[in-house]
């Protein structure tokens, strides 16, 4: 809470300025207006972004900072006229940059917050050794390149950022050793990897309903097979796929973290489809590296990336606790499978989670509670299942109730994750515990709810749905006066 002094001082300055030199005001005012609402129109930035992006408009800052200066240096001027305000000056002058340090403080003091690293490091600590982990952005990405360049912490691990995999430096960057980590087989070559090339984007062109052997296609676009290279309206050449399926070799699990070739049957043969009506260049990068190295490097993604891949890899995704590793196995369910034991090992037995149960750290919504405690959550939950389906009752509930006592906090903002625990909890006769979760995700969605109502604006449906289905729970362990609550503000809507 600023009291808008920073703004009113900026004004007084813009009007000081104008008042004594129109000539510097325009130039001041060309330079905020060009680097602030102009720069927001010529950029067009769509309405989410994965952080906030002020930095793009700090020109416009620095002129409306030259106006609060200038607002000051009016106060001074009146000091300087009048006795009764000369210790205005040094007073305000000090006060306002105090006073915005002291509102600041709090958000951005990150002392004792270690949560990033443990989590990255626990996410490391997943991966199986000399393998290649997928990240889907810089947020999840940069703490696990800090445990490996200051810290030193599992070099053998390859963390790669999917979407940087669209360009051909970051591509060939594979063919390098990094510290432990050797360097990977490729079949395409550099140029094949051309950035700006025929390669950059592969064009859907379903010639071939059954399915193509993904290792031949690799050979034919290698080789500029004629078949494969069309040409647009200007000349420049781009390649295309014949089919949406690609057919990988057949390979076996001879023995636990080893993987051979199989010469039988094609049992194993791993079958991934084009999502979508063209198959980009880190897709390609996937299925050359999965080729070319016959799944003797572990292949992992984590839980922004395994979605963001342009191939239908869930059938063959198993859950090892924050990271999803590839295998050359169908899943029965044809959806991502739970390996109970090590997603046990590596969420329970391995992890650090004090951090989070300090409650005088910031830990903010979207970089923290949203990316990840909340996938922590969710895989705990999915833990909890598995083990329930297994019939190990008793081992599922230690697992929810090692969540509740670190992921639960009342300093932590309650989620659906919350629900889904309350749900098995509720399945598995732990009525308080079910209670408690659900209680929380109502009490925090019913003011939201309630304030919107009550003042005629449209509801948002996230707070809205959680209010519902938390009630539901609620009146599942006989707890109505929730239901009751939420049927007040049926009324107050009407």
């Amino acid at each position: 809470q600023y009291w808008m002094v920073p703004l009113l001082m900026g004004m007084a300055g813009g009007i000081h300025q104008f008042r004594k030199n129109r000539k510097d005001f325009l130039t001041v005012c060309i330079f905020f207006l060009v680097t602030g609402a102009l720069l927001a129109v010529y950029l067009n930035a769509p309405p989410t972004e994965p952080r906030e992006r002020d930095y793009i408009y700090v020109g416009s800052f620095i002129a409306y900072c030259v106006w609060i200066g200038l607002g000051i240096s009016a106060i001074g001027n009146i000091g300087a006229t009048n006795k009764k305000f000369f210790y205005i000056l040094p007073v305000v002058g000090l006060a306002v940059p105090a006073w915005m340090a002291w509102q600041n403080f709090d958000d951005h003091d990150r002392s004792d917050r270690t949560f990033q690293i443990d989590n990255a490091r626990n996410l490391l600590q997943s991966c199986a050794p000399y393998s290649i982990l997928f990240t889907g952005g810089d947020n999840d990405t940069f703490p696990l390149w800090y445990l490996q360049e200051v810290e030193g912490c599992r070099t053998d691990v390859r963390v790669m950022v999917l979407s940087y995999l669209n360009t051909d430096w970051y591509i060939n960057q594979l063919r390098r050793q990094y510290y432990k980590s050797q360097a990977f087989k490729l079949s395409l070559s550099e140029k094949d990897y051309l950035q700006y090339g025929p390669n950059d984007v592969l064009y859907v062109q379903e010639a071939i309903k059954g399915g193509i052997d993904a290792k031949k296609y690799l050979d034919l676009l290698h080789d500029e097979h004629p078949a494969l290279r069309k040409y647009s309206p200007n000349g420049e050449p781009y390649s295309i796929i014949p089919s949406r399926l690609l057919k990988l070799p057949a390979f076996s699990l001879d023995k636990p973290g080893l993987l051979v070739k199989d010469t039988s049957a094609h049992r194993n043969e791993v079958e991934l489809s084009v999502k979508g009506s063209y198959l980009p260049k880190n897709a390609l990068a996937l299925v050359d590296l999965i080729i070319s190295n016959e799944w003797t490097r572990p292949i992992y993604f984590n839980f922004t990336s395994q979605n963001q891949i342009d191939l239908n890899i869930t059938p063959y995704l198993v859950q090892e606790g924050l990271v999803y590793r590839l295998m050359p196995v169908k899943n029965e369910s044809n959806e991502v499978e739970a390996d109970t034991d090590l997603m046990y090992k590596n969420l329970i037995a391995n992890a650090d989670y004090k951090n989070l149960l300090l409650s005088d750290i910031y830990l903010n919504t979207e970089d923290y509670q949203i990316r990840m405690v909340e996938p922590l959550r969710s895989a705990f939950n999915e833990l909890a299942v598995g083990l329930v389906n297994e019939g190990k009752e008793k081992k599922a509930l230690a697992v929810l109730d090692r969540a509740i006592q670190t992921l639960y906090p009342a300093h932590l903002k309650p989620s659906f994750s919350n629900l889904q625990a309350a749900e098995i909890l509720l399945d598995l006769g732990q009525t308080t515990s079910a209670v408690n979760l659900s209680a929380a995700v109502f009490d925090s969605s019913y003011p939201e709810v309630e304030s919107s109502l009550l003042k005629g604006e449209k509801v948002e449906q996230l707070p809205l749905f959680l209010l519902q289905q938390s009630s539901s729970l609620l009146a599942r362990a006989d707890r109505l006066e929730y239901a009751s609550k939420l049927e007040g503000l049926r009324l107050v809507s009407n």
